[in-house]
């Protein structure tokens, strides 16, 4: 059986296929954000939430709502609280949904404030993380609670109530994972106060030497399991949540020095119902410098995926790394090397540390295992280039988005197939800003990849700008490609159609399988409605 491969667009245009539900008729409030809800399996989308603000009753207290719809975009419930944000004098803040979960009959919904800074694409800080849980059943909420000192605090907020820093240095997070778990990181112990709404990616050693501990969580927050660090004053380490399934929890682990960058990364994978350490992946190779890039987890096999780096010369790339292990085990199966040398042939003009000449170079967007256990690399090309900025009136710094290519390896890491797909875009950044960042902040056209079924069959989304007009005019209308792979028959197949809208921002999204979500928010009006269109596939 080959691999069918077709590309193409939704054209947005109210087809009699389209789930549509207009979001002002949900609530007499304003619309702020919303949130996929996934099953509790992370199969497929349960529904959706939406935020609302009612009405402000003084500075920093608000009536909020929230909507809760189910996959087909019919509202199921909503509940109203009376909840609080932290506002700053000279700083814009926001209110925003940090995640929705799903535990069986109980939704948790996070929400946080963040400062906002002018351009999209700067590092924001987030705070007063509160939380609210729902129902399913009943339909019934709780009162707003936060996570302080690993124990739940309920709050009630009445007119005139105001807030101020000493409300925030102890908030815990909850990371949501993708089983029936939360994880939560204890407060560093030297000055929260301090670091409260620093940048979350200010190196800062003292301030990892003093969190002592992590916890994995149930739905009420109940700790299952927890774990001490950092019990040596001699050294740091900072953990991060990277992937987790209904058996395992991946976490990776930094050493860190002071006043320097981290010395050495790895990767501790534990049972994530009793905490029980199964193994500990070191990221190192005797011949390159690997870092890790991303992990996925799929049957009984652990893949991580990593950027590959001359060891003589620091920071020049030589294309990722795929190592493969077992789960129950974490020995090591498999280790390839996807390195630009050897795709040559298959990227014409591509030198062997990933560049164009000197024009641009290449980055990974997506590593995904097909069905039949082949992998697929989604790269992006960019490069950079100085133009004047109209709105800023200076000189700036501009992302150009090249070119996409498809290339899938066999098991025996040799290319079976490529496709180059022609796009050209340009995006304003800051100066020094890595490929990295770009994927973090969502800079590059790739957007995301979803399965669409059990079998790991899967659609992808990309940007693909109107060439035609000015900046302005392409901003406002946007065209959106769907690509949809899926073990059907035959051939490859590739196709383009567009998808506009006057005056209109288009933002893709999860949806349940067969679907993708459209949410379309006037730029004049501020009207804004959910579209589910059906893909065909």
């Amino acid at each position: 059986m080959t691999r069918i491969i077709m590309f193409f667009t939704v054209l947005f245009c109210g087809t009699a296929l389209a789930q549509v539900q207009k979001l002002g008729e949900l609530s007499s409030g304003i619309f702020i954000d919303s949130a996929v809800i996934m099953e509790d399996d992370d199969s497929n989308v349960f529904g959706y939430c939406l935020l609302y603000q009612l009405d402000r009753k003084s500075k920093e207290v608000f009536d909020l709502e929230y909507v809760i719809l189910d996959k087909n975009l019919n509202k199921l419930t909503s509940v109203s609280l009376t909840q609080a944000a932290f506002k700053m004098t000279l700083v814009k803040t926001r209110t925003e949904l940090t995640f929705v979960k799903k535990i069986g009959n109980q939704l948790t919904v996070g929400v946080n404030d963040r400062k906002v800074n002018i351009d999209y694409y700067d590092v924001m800080a987030f705070f007063n993380y509160r939380f609210v849980n729902i129902n399913l059943d009943t339909f019934a909420a709780s009162k707003e609670y936060k996570y302080e000192g690993f124990k739940k605090k309920e709050y009630e907020y009445k007119t005139g109530d105001k807030m101020s820093f000493d409300d925030l240095y102890y908030l815990q997070q909850l990371i949501s994972t993708k089983s029936d778990y939360f994880v939560s990181f204890a407060i560093t112990e030297h000055n929260p106060e301090k670091l409260v709404a620093t940048n979350p990616v200010t190196y800062n050693y003292k301030k990892h030497q003093e969190i002592k501990r992590f916890a994995v969580l149930d739905k009420d927050l109940k700790e299952v399991w927890s774990k001490n660090i950092n019990a040596d004053k001699k050294t740091a380490l900072q953990y991060e949540y990277l992937d987790s399934d209904d058996e395992v929890l991946l976490m990776k682990k930094l050493f860190l020095k002071d006043k320097e960058a981290l010395l050495s990364k790895s990767i501790e994978v534990y049972n994530i119902k009793t905490g029980a350490l199964l193994g500990e992946i070191e990221l190192d190779d005797k011949e390159l410098e690997i870092t890790l890039y991303s992990t996925g987890i799929i049957g009984d096999k652990l893949h991580v995926y990593t950027n590959a780096h001359q060891k003589s010369k620091k920071g020049w790339s030589q294309g990722y790394g795929h190592l493969v292990f077992d789960k129950k085990t974490v020995k090591e199966t498999k280790r390839d090397f996807i390195l630009w040398k050897d795709l040559a042939s298959t990227i014409p003009g591509l030198t062997e540390y990933g560049g164009m000449g000197k024009d641009y170079g290449f980055a990974a967007q997506e590593f995904i295992i097909t069905p039949k256990g082949t992998l697929l690399l989604v790269l992006e090309g960019y490069g950079f280039k100085s133009g004047y900025s109209p709105l800023k009136k200076v000189q700036s710094i501009y992302a150009q988005l090249k070119e996409m290519y498809l290339v899938e390896f066999d098991m025996d890491n040799k290319v079976v197939f490529s496709k180059k797909i022609e796009k050209q875009n340009s995006v304003e950044v800051y100066a020094g800003i890595t490929r990295e960042e770009m994927k973090k902040y969502g800079i590059f056209d790739y957007m995301f990849c979803q399965k669409i079924n059990k079998d790991g069959d899967f659609v992808m989304y990309y940007t693909l700008n109107d060439q035609e007009g000015t900046k302005r005019k392409m901003a406002k209308k946007p065209l959106w490609t769907l690509g949809i792979i899926s073990d059907v028959s035959g051939e490859y197949g590739f196709e383009t159609l567009p998808l506009y809208g006057e005056d209109l921002k288009i933002y893709p999204g999860l949806a349940k399988n067969g679907y993708i979500r459209l949410l379309e928010v006037n730029q004049k009006t501020g009207q804004a409605e959910m579209r589910l269109e059906k893909v065909n596939y």
